[in-house]
């Protein structure tokens, strides 16, 4: 799949081709905009469906029942809506941006119409902001580790991803085990241990009541159930569309031996890290301060058990986001929408970016999202851009 360069596209696209390659279906904008939305109105409803639908049973087991169809209602338009509003500000900022500077331009398509086309987010409630700034900046970080490997800066061989997972795993423990205050922001990262004692007398005593060796074996259980559902949902979500064309590939999700492999590094990371720590305070070989760290770091070794890009960039994310509300915490510096808005809007920039001019390094994720999300509208335009005037 090759990578589109600044050179090669405007040695192919002319200064006389006009907006018109991006909505080759319609001559005019107005038109297409319209058909646009009325795709991406289809698309969203679908992608969207599995996770109301998801989150309607949940509210329901937890006894949150009332109003619960009229809030899945409410919650599958708004964020349908947010789709369409996303996907027309993308178009029509295209289209604008062609008229402003007489040309298609190699950063107009994607990185400045996307990072604009961000603004969509504003339509969508407080805690699906949080959910999609975390999804798309997650996406983000996956992104520039696919880059770092295709352009041979930082290989990413099992080996490399697992002692730098282990970094990751090491420091992330560490701070989660000795942070004082509650970890009240969503985040990604699948086990937060329990928080140290503060009694002097207490803090080599565990923090389980039964045998050690049957605490590390139920956390290896629990969690390798979770990583199994994980994995299911993680292919489940942006494939909605082809499952709904081709119900019959629903069973190839279900027991793809890739859910198997995640659900058994989790559940044996986890396990490994209750069954060290106990080891390390029954034995006091270390101050507890450090025990996180550690622990960590060993049962990092657990990464090869399933190389996850993805699970790389949730630990980067996750430990960005400590750092973050240590940071807002302990200073003047105090949360806002606004650094949340223009985060989501860079990273949505340059993951569109990368979806047109270098598929090859753009998270699968992402593009499985937008084909669903623009009911396959999105390979279309890049076929009707890229296929017919680059890739030639």
């Amino acid at each position: 799949m090759t990578v589109i360069s600044k050179e090669l596209f405007y040695d192919k696209i002319s200064d006389d081709i006009s907006c018109r390659a991006i909505h080759g279906w319609e001559s005019s904008c107005h038109k297409a905009s319209l058909r646009v939305g009325y795709e991406v109105l289809r698309g969203s409803l679908v992608f969207f469906f599995p996770i109301y639908i998801l989150k309607a049973i949940i509210d329901y087991r937890k006894r949150k029942r009332k109003n619960i169809l009229w809030k899945f209602l409410e919650s599958e338009l708004r964020s349908a809506m947010y789709g369409v509003a996303m996907a027309n500000l993308l178009l029509g900022t295209n289209c604008l941006l062609w008229r402003l500077c007489g040309r298609i331009n190699y950063y107009n398509i994607g990185l400045i119409s996307g990072a604009i086309s961000g603004l969509s987010l504003l339509i969508e409630t407080r805690d699906n902001k949080i959910l999609d700034t975390l999804i798309f900046f997650n996406l983000l970080i996956e992104a520039t580790f696919k880059n770092l490997d295709f352009y041979n800066i930082f290989k990413l061989t099992t080996v490399n991803q697992t002692l730098l997972f282990m970094a990751l795993s090491s420091a992330l423990m560490h701070m989660l085990q000795n942070k004082k205050s509650k970890i009240n922001f969503v985040n990604f990262w699948f086990y937060a241990p329990k928080p140290l004692k503060d009694d002097p007398a207490e803090k080599f005593k565990c923090n389980h009541q039964q045998p050690c060796d049957i605490y590390a074996l139920k956390g290896t259980v629990r969690y390798f159930a979770f990583g199994y559902f994980f994995s299911i949902i993680k292919k489940l979500i942006p494939k909605m569309l082809t499952l709904y064309k081709k119900p019959q590939n629903l069973l190839y999700v279900l027991v793809n031996k890739d859910n198997a492999r995640f659900g058994a590094f989790i559940g044996i990371y986890v396990g490994l890290y209750r069954f060290i720590v106990c080891v390390l305070l029954k034995n006091k070989l270390v101050r507890p301060n450090y025990m996180g760290a550690i622990a960590g770091l060993l049962c990092g070794t657990t990464y090869a058990v399933a190389p996850n890009i993805q699970i790389l960039a949730i630990g980067v994310t996750t430990l960005l986001q400590t750092f973050y509300h240590e940071l807002t915490q302990n200073s003047s510096i105090k949360d806002s929408w606004i650094p949340q808005q223009i985060i989501y809007m860079i990273s949505h920039g340059i993951l569109m970016h990368l979806a047109i001019m270098s598929r090859q390094t753009c998270p699968i994720y992402y593009k499985n999202m937008l084909n669903t999300c623009t009911n396959n509208l999105y390979i279309k335009i890049y076929n009707e851009l890229i296929r017919k005037y680059i890739l030639v």
